[in-house]
């Protein structure tokens, strides 16, 4: 009979955990769902919601509970009613079969989750994982565990009677423990709600799982009932065990990781989601301004502009590091004491000092918990759903055309070239200021003609037409000036495919594209023109996809490169942010599985880690 009872609620443990785990794995996208359809700001709004469906959760998983005779999805919960002698009376064997029970439930709710989520919010899915070292992750998921057992069994037997108050209470101490615990360990307070994620991501079998994750939380949970085992005999007919093990689960709701995007001209940033644009973008330039009040006239420095990024690298690192202070502090909401994760672009052919001294800088400055960064042209294939293919990134200081084949770039057959929409700015100043000798303009007028007017003609025929005579329009700069603009916007984009016109003894973009492919071996050439991406703000310039396109068509060589639309679900102007999309889908894994940088690494092995975890 004991042994026909113990799998009977072995059986129920393993649908309720199945039915939570499932459930609760969608908090993340229901709360960004919610806060999105009512105009939530990141941040303490946004715990609001997902409190609130914890909350609602607990009555619906109550009845859940009785209907299956007082099942526990949650082992540290069984092994505390155990401990503290109190619930259904069930012998060590009992408690013992119900834990793989509930382990193997947790699986298949994760497997499920992952199955019917739609894929536009399958990146809110995610499990606890290791953030720390694994000594200190076992230490903050068995005190968490420890404190959460505590408080719940003393809001059922010593706090209100009133359900409405107790159950939001109860959701109030959960999120606050995930919150507080998400630089940790996730956490989880649920070994089987870990067991399952790290199943799904093959990591179950370590003992650095079994560690953090099932023996520390047993050993909080078991202390906890010990110490209040006095009171817990008290009123002990009323608590029941699905109402506490309601508590002891995960919540999405740990802070997602930043991804920085560090451009010549814009810095891209936001938390990680990747469906949505950026949060934060602005200008990497920086004005300089007096420390204190003793420049009484500061007119000489209005125009005292820094650039902490040239031509794609970071070279100003003070600068740098009062534009990031901007970005996380007030930006994006971080807290001094409690930063989170981060991840860079890297553009390509970054130098090694460069890597070593943001990652440096992040850790030390910032005390982030996590570091990783990946090359631009990876990224720009990710999202668009890629891992192989071809990037041509046109930015505002330079042009970066790689090979990437298994998420790997090919170095050798990729190209750096310093041309960008900087010098194609450049260019339109000095054509314009021949047809307008009478207008007298500044660089900053100039980058906002261009970006309202430069084209691509739709070949070298019609280019050449333009030439000869063009429509021209009448814009009126800011201060008053009117300028005529005709044949000079499709200048602008003839110098891609014609480097001479800036002065440049190089191929064109397609040419070197074509090259870039051809030197790879013949084995991946399909793979790679098949699968070639646009992206920067200069590529998204009117007309130069097609002009593109038809060139590539006409190329002499066998190959001919074919580009890739994003998919649908993806934000519109995918091309300006595609290395920050492409991050944000990458931090989805790399933090997750701990493939990062974390704290504990890089006081061991300083900022040469970087070299061995990011490449």
């Amino acid at each position: 009979m004991a042994i026909a009872a113990g799998i009977r609620a072995a059986v129920a443990d393993g649908i309720l955990t199945f039915l939570w785990i499932f459930c609760a794995s969608s908090l993340g996208a229901l709360t960004f769902i919610i806060s999105t359809a009512l105009g939530v700001a990141p941040g303490l709004p946004t715990l609001f919601v997902t409190t609130f469906l914890v909350f609602s959760l607990l009555f619906i998983f109550g009845y859940i509970g009785d209907l299956l005779g007082g099942a526990s999805f949650n082992p540290t919960a069984t092994a505390a009613f155990y401990a503290a002698g109190i619930g259904s009376g069930d012998s060590l064997f009992e408690v013992a079969l119900r834990f793989p029970a509930q382990a193997a439930g947790a699986v298949g709710g994760v497997l499920a989750i992952k199955e019917v989520m739609p894929i536009q919010y399958k990146h809110l899915l995610g499990g606890p994982y290791l953030k720390v070292d694994p000594h200190t992750g076992a230490v903050a998921e068995g005190l968490l565990t420890f404190i959460i057992t505590f408080a719940v069994l003393l809001i059922f037997i010593k706090g209100p009677r009133n359900p409405v108050i107790r159950n939001w209470l109860l959701a109030l101490s959960t999120v606050t423990l995930i919150v507080s615990g998400s630089k940790y360990t996730g956490p989880s307070m649920n070994p089987a709600n870990a067991f399952g994620w790290a199943y799904i991501n093959n990591a179950h079998a370590s003992w650095d799982h079994f560690y953090v994750y099932w023996i520390c939380p047993f050993i909080g949970a078991v202390l906890a009932a010990w110490e209040g085992e006095e009171g817990w005999n008290y009123k002990l007919p009323a608590l029941k065990i699905e109402d506490f093990t309601l508590q002891l689960c995960i919540v999405a709701l740990v802070m997602e990781a930043v991804v920085v995007d560090t451009g010549s001209k814009i810095l891209k940033a936001g938390f990680s989601v990747p469906d949505q644009p950026p949060s934060l973008v602005i200008p990497s330039q920086m004005k300089r301004v007096p420390e204190d009040d003793s420049v009484i006239d500061t007119s000489s420095q209005e125009d005292v502009v820094i650039d902490p990024v040239v031509r794609g690298f970071i070279t100003d690192w003070d600068a740098m590091e009062d534009l990031l202070n901007h970005v996380l502090y007030t930006g994006l909401g971080w807290e001094i004491g409690n930063e989170g994760q981060i991840l860079f672009t890297d553009p390509l052919a970054t130098p090694k000092a460069v890597r070593e001294r943001l990652v440096q800088l992040m850790f030390e400055n910032f005390n982030i918990s996590g570091f990783f960064a990946c090359e631009q042209a990876v990224l720009s294939l990710y999202a668009v759903g890629r891992i192989s293919g071809c990037t041509i990134d046109i930015g505002h200081g330079k042009m970066d055309i790689a090979a990437v084949i298994e998420g790997a770039v090919q170095h050798i057959s990729s190209r750096r070239l310093e041309i960008g929409g900087l010098d194609l700015a450049n260019l339109l100043g000095r054509e314009l200021s021949k047809s307008n000798k009478h207008v007298t303009l500044n660089f900053s007028d100039v980058e906002k003609l261009k970006e309202q007017y430069a084209s691509c003609a739709e070949s070298d025929a019609i280019y050449q037409k333009f030439q000869q005579g063009c429509p021209e329009e009448q814009h009126t700069l800011p201060d008053g000036q009117v300028i005529r603009i005709g044949k000079e916007r499709y200048t602008v984009g003839e110098a891609l495919f014609q480097p001479s016109i800036l002065g440049l003894q190089m191929h064109g973009i397609v040419e070197q594209l074509v090259h870039c492919i051809s030197t790879v071996s013949t084995e991946n050439h399909r793979q790679l023109l098949e699968n070639t991406v646009l992206c920067g703000g200069t590529a998204s310039m009117n007309g130069f996809e097609d002009r593109f396109q038809k060139e590539a068509g006409l190329s002499s060589s066998a190959i001919r490169p074919c580009l890739v639309k994003p998919p649908e679900y993806m934000p519109e102007n995918l091309g300006k942010y595609s290395a920050w999309t492409g991050g944000a889908i990458l931090a989805k894994v790399v933090f997750p599985q701990n493939q990062h940088v974390t704290k504990a690494e890089y006081d061991e092995t300083g900022p040469s880690i970087v070299h061995r975890k990011c490449f």
